[in-house]
């Protein structure tokens, strides 16, 4: 009915060619299509997230107090203001554009690590910010409603500054409300604080891994047949001993072992692998399920972190390195079960380490690389197994075996893939990074720059709650290499090396070195706010609910319909 309506107005108004969810190749040229979509294209997604350890402590005082000395300008610089007072709206409106920015600046430092924790910790906080989302909320109301009521009176400028400010808010008001309040909700249910101890090792590690499962939730518009994360842990030797004394005093002992000893990477599966000075531990969880709704998934892995006992106690262990990596799923290759759901092992009983990835796109030579594999190691791929994925972390233990690096393996084993891919890698045998790989047009990768966090995704929807700063790789570029042209590019991320481009390391599929900048930085205006399913069952039904609103949005300042008369338009007679 909302579609109908729509299309009849702008028809009316002379505007024809309008479709709605059709396959651009349906139409006539010319045409305007909403939700487009194409017919036989399923998709994956891949999120992750690495902390940047070295960084500096904020020396700027409590954000709350700043953010409150920030809006209480924006609550004096009202419509009313610009009715009594002679005031330009574009200088002043709702404080400006420059005071604007700089609160939602506030508010994404809240959502990093350090402003996070001083919430988390404090209720005094919460209820502050609470009663801020309550006056933002009015503010909206009435400032909508102004606009609405006085808008013959307004220029189509002064209308147009209204409806982006008033914009600006809404992304204020859920930020604080989704992002940080709603959060810290969701990772106190997480992380079982009532019964566990809260510090700030788990406060953060459990943010992290709940910014992952909200990824998640949004990268399923892309497919959800299954999902799955990896939680990489290094241990010093001394703090495992003490994390396996706790696992016997509560007789947990005995399943940690069980859990070790399945031949396939499953739901609930730990890897364990102890170097010289340190212990490596990865769990992993997932989940595949052909029929249900958006959101089942990560509910229930939501649900397998928070009851596992001994992941609960391990992520309150003091820990050296942590990095994690995700992936929802449409089964393009391979059964919709278990071991087919990402990530994929290598086989870490006859390794020198621990592989886990996660794949979008196809390896198009997976039978034959299998093959190789299998006659020159005399190993073979467990038979449960059916995904193309698998043969990645195989090829790169492949390449480890003849004492090559695991950055040189990693190189040498995207090289010898064909097909577009997106891979994202992590590994105990070099903690503290995650390795990306994109080639070809048909996937993406982009690389979150948050404050104090890398964060990997396969879609810009995978890291704008925490930043709207990233780098998006280039698969498709070709250019000139080590030994003539070549094609696809791989990111090490490293959590060691510092923020932004410093803790980052690009090179092409050949070896040849890539030099970022910081022109390569881009930004993005999508907010959590825009791409939220909310409470809708799948997205169609939102973005349909919200069809209205978008196109208002669309044409606001483009478009002005003149009464009779006015500005020299004729009167009809």
């Amino acid at each position: 009915m909302i579609i109908k309506k729509i299309k009849s107005f702008l028809e009316n108004k002379g505007v024809t060619g309008i479709y709605f969810g059709r396959s651009l190749g349906s139409v006539p040229d010319g045409s305007f299509v909403f939700f487009p979509y194409e017919p036989t294209v399923f998709n994956c997604g891949i999120t992750g997230v690495l902390t940047i350890k070295k960084r500096s402590a904020s020396k700027d005082g409590s954000l709350i107090q700043r953010l409150e000395s920030r809006l209480e300008k924006i609550f004096e610089n009202n419509d009313a203001r610009f009715q009594g007072e002679n005031l330009k709206r574009s200088d002043h409106y709702l404080g400006g554009r420059e005071l604007l920015g700089e609160v939602k600046g506030l508010c994404e430092r809240l959502n990093g690590q350090v402003g996070f924790y001083e919430v988390f910790l404090n209720q005094d906080h919460q209820k502050k910010l609470s009663g801020f989302c309550g006056n933002l909320q009015e503010l909206i109301e009435s400032e909508e409603n102004q606009r609405i009521q006085n808008k013959q009176r307004l220029t189509a400028e002064e209308d147009e500054i209204m409806a982006r400010r008033i914009s600006d808010i809404r992304d204020i008001l859920w930020s604080l409300k989704n992002n940080v309040l709603f959060n810290v909700e969701k990772i106190n249910n997480l992380g079982r604080f009532s019964e566990f101890e809260q510090t700030p090792m788990a406060v953060s590690r459990l943010k992290e891994i709940n910014l992952i499962f909200n990824n998640l939730d949004r990268l399923e518009v892309r497919g959800r047949d299954s999902a799955g994360i990896s939680l990489l842990f290094g241990l010093n030797k001394l703090d495992f001993q003490t994390f396996q004394e706790w696992l016997r005093e509560k007789s947990l002992f005995d399943d940690f072992e069980a859990r070790q000893n399945e031949e396939v990477l499953s739901n609930l599966s730990v890897r364990v692998n102890k170097w010289a000075s340190w212990t490596s531990l990865v769990f992993t969880y997932k989940v595949a399920a052909e029929v249900g709704s958006l959101g089942d998934n990560v509910s229930y892995l939501r649900s397998q972190v928070k009851n596992d006992e001994i992941f609960q106690r391990l992520v309150r262990m003091p820990h050296a390195h942590y990095s994690a990596i995700a992936h929802t799923r449409w089964a393009s290759v391979g059964e919709i079960s278990v071991p087919n759901c990402h990530p994929m092992d290598n086989d870490s009983n006859v390794s020198k380490g621990i592989i886990h990835v996660c794949l979008n796109g196809d390896i198009d030579n997976y039978q034959e690389l299998r093959r190789i594999y299998e006659v020159q190691t005399g190993n073979t791929i467990h038979e449960d197994v059916t995904t193309d994925t698998k043969i990645i972390p195989m090829q790169i233990e492949k390449y480890l075996r003849d004492e090559k690096t695991l950055e040189e393996s990693f190189r040498l084993a995207v090289s010898d893939f064909k097909g577009s891919h997106a891979i994202a890698m992590h590994s105990d045998l070099a903690p503290g990074k995650i390795f990306l790989a994109q080639k070809g047009s048909g996937q993406a990768i982009f690389v979150g720059l948050a404050e104090d966090h890398y964060i990997p995704a396969s879609e810009i929807y995978g890291f704008v709650e925490q930043t709207s700063r990233y780098l998006k790789m280039d698969g498709e570029k070709v250019t000139e290499g080590i030994s003539g042209p070549t094609q696809g590019q791989i990111y090490i991320l490293d959590c060691e090396s510092g923020t932004g481009l410093a803790g980052i390391k690009a090179m092409y599929y050949d070896g040849t070195s890539l030099e970022l900048s910081e022109t390569d930085i881009k930004e993005t205006e999508i907010t959590t706010r825009d791409i939220d399913r909310q409470n809708y069952p799948h997205y169609f039904l939102k973005e349909i609910s919200e069809s209205p609103r978008s196109i208002e949005q669309t044409i606001q300042g483009r478009l002005e319909i003149l009464a009779p008369g006015r500005y020299g338009h004729p009167a009809s007679p």
